[in-house]
């Protein structure tokens, strides 16, 4: 079996025309003045149909598939076991409560979604101006990542849009309260605690400006300046987190910079979209300010932390949600139905290419428990081989 080919990508393609239709029948009811309850029901049905009932896919499934199985249940009694993993507390418990109903991976990995899938249905009935839209949003921009390969971290990104609206309403314990709770599913929810104080701020058009002005010339002649500060203040610190930052840092495989791609293009694209009508945006956006603050805070990360992957990775992908309720928002501000389809041609062709190349390994081939999977040895044994031949690549 080849370990790279585009034939893997063929479902992820048929599932993104599949809503590609959907939304457009979305448009037309909307257009009519016709309820689009039915088609929430079909997004919704679909998405745990393809993602719910997924095999063994990509490679956090690896962990998380040992993690469950040593789990205790409520019922097992064995206190001082209850907590095993290095994965945070919170994400245990909620994790031990599945296994007590029903100790099946595949049961905790169809609940996961369920949870998740709930979330998202509230956030964009309420917040975006085209439901099926936000959905292939969300699947395009980190999306099928979080709910394949990040099931902790998307549990905290959602809590963090929750908390949205206390931090719009300035209710700082409830957003707080919220966010400490993100913290006992993934750590990196600490990110958003002091961001309670800025992100409501009006930010200088001028100044954001002129970083990314500044950004690009760091990205585009890859002039490296985190890393050896990062590593300066490690080794100042001494113990494990010099061992940690060393290992990151200096292994080719995490701090390679990124270069001129298209998901560079794309970002400069999106960039240059909102940023031209901000005015317009957080006249239309709920959280106008906060959602487009948190795309910029994304933008910036991506630049001036090209040169270590690692940190574009963690820190990125903590914001890069803004995507899904800022790009249905943009097409609701064109009024000229030249500028809509176009604009859809663009996403469903920048969809194609990226679900084309993201999912064309061997990793990521597709199978679904009502089909039948493929077996967890031999799952096993492809990861092995795979990110063994790409550490040897390297």
């Amino acid at each position: 079996m080849n370990i790279v080919s585009f034939s893997y990508s063929i479902p992820y393609l048929i599932f993104f025309i599949f809503l590609c239709i959907l939304s457009l029948w979305e448009f037309k009811c909307i257009n009519i003045g016709k309820d689009i309850n039915s088609i929430k029901y079909i997004t919704i049905c679909s998405f745990l149909f393809f993602l719910g009932l997924r095999g063994y896919i990509h490679t956090d499934w690896l962990n998380y598939y040992n993690f469950f199985n040593e789990l205790s249940t409520l019922w097992e009694l064995r206190n001082s076991d209850y907590i095993t993993s290095n994965f945070e507390v919170g994400f245990q418990i909620y994790s031990i409560i599945i296994k007590s109903i029903c100790p099946n991976y595949f049961f905790w990995q169809f609940f996961s979604c369920l949870i998740d899938i709930f979330f998202l249905h509230i956030f964009f009935s309420k917040y975006s101006r085209y439901y099926v839209l936000s959905y292939i949003i969300f699947l395009l921009f980190g999306g099928l990542i979080y709910e394949i390969n990040l099931m902790r971290n998307i549990k905290s990104v959602l809590l963090f849009i929750y908390s949205l609206q206390y931090l719009h309403d300035r209710k700082f314990k409830k957003y707080i309260f919220i966010n400490v709770l993100g913290c006992f599913f993934h750590i990196s929810s600490v990110v958003f605690l002091p961001l309670y104080f800025v992100l409501n701020k009006k930010l200088s058009l001028k100044l954001i400006w002129s970083f990314f002005i500044i950004g690009n010339i760091i990205f585009l002649l890859q002039i490296k300046f985190i890393i050896p500060i990062v590593l300066l203040v490690s080794r100042m610190i001494g113990g494990r987190m010099e061992l940690i930052t060393t290992l990151y840092m200096e292994n080719d495989l995490r701090s390679a910079a990124y270069g001129l791609t298209i998901g560079y293009i794309e970002k400069v694209f999106s960039f240059l979209l909102f940023f031209f009508n901000y005015n317009r945006l957080i006249n239309i956006l709920p959280f106008g300010r906060v959602v487009i603050n948190l795309f910029f805070l994304y933008m910036m990360i991506n630049l001036f932390f090209s040169e270590a992957s690692i940190l574009v990775e963690r820190l990125s992908f903590l914001f890069i949600f803004s995507y899904w309720f800022i790009y249905p928002s943009i097409l609701y501000l064109f009024r000229n139905k030249l500028k809509k389809m176009l604009f859809l041609f663009i996403i469903f062709s920048y969809g194609t290419l990226k679900l084309l190349y993201i999912n064309s390994h061997i990793l990521t081939r597709y199978d679904n428990l009502l089909f039948g999977i493929e077996s967890y040895e031999s799952r096993q044994s492809k990861a092995s081989v795979y990110i063994g031949q790409i550490f040897n690549k390297r």
